[in-house]
């Protein structure tokens, strides 16, 4: 299995996503937000030099979905809501989830991490 980029794994999920909508079984505007979520965690691992979907350990998963983001006024919230940690966590599993059914990886970085 050659070793996709986030970049790459990020690509082939959208499109499952947006199927998955087409179908019914996601709601558009859940697509939008895992998309926009995942671009986050693309940018925050390429923070740390890491550019490999195999190379996102359980730490930076959660250091990914505790990192300080805006509100809707654009002020800096240091500490996320749960609610937006939730929504990482599912774009971000998801992200795996569709990966891993695509032969893109074998990891899970929250198999063992206590639920929000």
């Amino acid at each position: 299995m050659a070793r996709a980029t986030i970049k790459e794994a990020l690509r082939e999920a959208s499109r499952l996503w947006l199927l998955e909508a087409t179908d019914g079984v996601l709601k558009i505007d859940t697509v939008d937000l895992y998309i926009q979520t995942c671009e986050r965690l693309l940018y925050f691992a390429r923070a740390h030099q890491v550019t490999r979907l195999d190379d996102i350990t359980p730490e930076l998963a959660e250091a990914f979905i505790g990192a300080p983001g805006r509100d809707r006024r654009n002020n800096i919230t240091p500490v996320p809501a749960d609610r937006t940690r939730s929504q990482r966590r599912s774009a971000v599993t998801s992200l795996f989830t569709h990966a891993r059914a695509l032969g893109l990886t074998n990891a899970s970085p929250f198999l063992d991490s206590p639920s929000i």
